[in-house]
């Protein structure tokens, strides 16, 4: 499904109609909408560093797990540019746990308000993760070919990335059994698997 915001295009996948409509009828519906301003923040800082270094985007895609940016101007762009870009998003999460979390410790004692905050903490974290397709993934790569060149960076990519994915793949499965319901981290992990699974076919095949 196609739809228009503010000038943006934005491809809505089926998964993620699934995803919030199932996690609706948990009676979670707080913890839904929190994560999706989380991840929007975090997207939004993505946004304004394209915005600001003159590569605007217009064109989005959002999946069940996350919002993809569709950028078409990655070759034009020198290694700091986009550093600071991918760096963007992890930092604006950093800044709202920070100031909601001041909140919440100084005047406003709420449990929502708290979950908020620790949700853009664990964005921060995550995303600067190596893991491929993550911020912290690219980061690394991007770093990494300027030593050891571009297969070798891939290699080390796949073999973090996998390590990473198992450990994120058994704490998904512990808050599965812990909570009887949540399977959220545990379908990430799976999407990030088939995200990188499908690169690396992608890239041997050519």
């Amino acid at each position: 499904m196609n739809v228009s915001f503010l000038g943006y295009k934005i491809h809505i996948e089926f998964s993620f109609i699934l995803i919030i409509t199932l996690l609706f009828f948990t009676g979670k519906s707080f913890f839904v909408l929190s994560a999706l301003l989380a991840s929007f923040i975090h997207e939004l800082g993505h946004i304004t560093a394209l915005e600001l270094a003159g590569f605007p985007t217009r064109q989005l895609n959002l999946s069940a797990f996350k919002l993809d940016i569709i950028d078409l101007d990655k070759i034009d762009r020198t290694l700091r540019e986009d550093l600071i870009i991918l760096l963007a998003g992890p930092i604006c999460n950093l800044f709202v746990f920070i100031l909601s979390y001041s909140i919440y410790m100084s005047a406003f004692r709420n449990y929502y308000l708290y979950f908020f905050a620790i949700e853009n903490l664990f964005l921060f974290i995550f995303n600067l993760l190596p893991i491929a397709n993550l911020d912290g993934g690219q980061i690394v790569f991007l770093l990494l070919q300027l030593k050891m060149g571009v297969l070798s960076a891939q290699r080390f990519l796949l073999i973090s990335s996998a390590v990473f994915i198992y450990l994120i793949s058994c704490l998904g499965f512990y808050i599965f059994l812990k909570s009887g319901y949540n399977i959220s981290v545990l379908l990430f992990s799976i999407n990030i698997y088939t995200q990188i699974y499908n690169i690396n076919t992608h890239t041997q095949k050519h």
